[in-house]
């Protein structure tokens, strides 16, 4: 199909007949808009699930280490969603088991996200796991308690 130029008497008779009409140069502007409020560090977009971004990957290398130290007995990458409430879900990103058998829920990020934060907050609160998020900070795997 060949492209059209539309005109404003073609919009008008679009909107006419109760046709949404929408202004692609408002739009871009509105999305650049919002792209320069995210951090440099921050993914844009989201990876399938089951797929691991760089600073996961570098984490499950590092589970991978414990575990042949015998640190940990066992680890595995997304293996459930905890339900939060209706409609709105935590997904765990690492479920670990360390040496005495309890089951730990890790958290990987490099940047959190007020949403993020409230999720695993109230999952803490919730479920009967130890919660713990890890960022890799210059080399090194900084760990907070939830």
């Amino acid at each position: 199909m060949k492209n059209q130029r539309w005109t404003q008497a073609d919009i008008d008779n679009l909107r006419e007949k109760n046709i949404r009409v929408i202004d692609t140069e408002k739009k871009n502007n509105y999305s650049q808009k919002i792209e320069k409020n995210i951090p440099p560090s921050y993914a844009l977009g989201r990876l399938k699930s089951g797929v691991m971004n760089k600073t996961e990957s570098a984490y499950y290398q590092y589970l991978q280490t414990l575990q042949k130290l015998g640190d940990i007995l066992w680890f595995e990458f997304e293996p459930m969603n905890l339900k939060l409430a209706d409609k709105c879900f935590y997904r765990v990103d690492f479920l670990v088991m360390v040496k005495g058998g309890q089951l730990e829920c890790h958290e990987v990020k490099g940047y959190w996200t007020d949403d993020a934060l409230v999720k695993i907050k109230t999952a803490a609160a919730k479920f009967p796991f130890r919660f713990i998020s890890v960022r890799l900070v210059k080399g090194q795997w900084e760990v907070r308690e939830f």
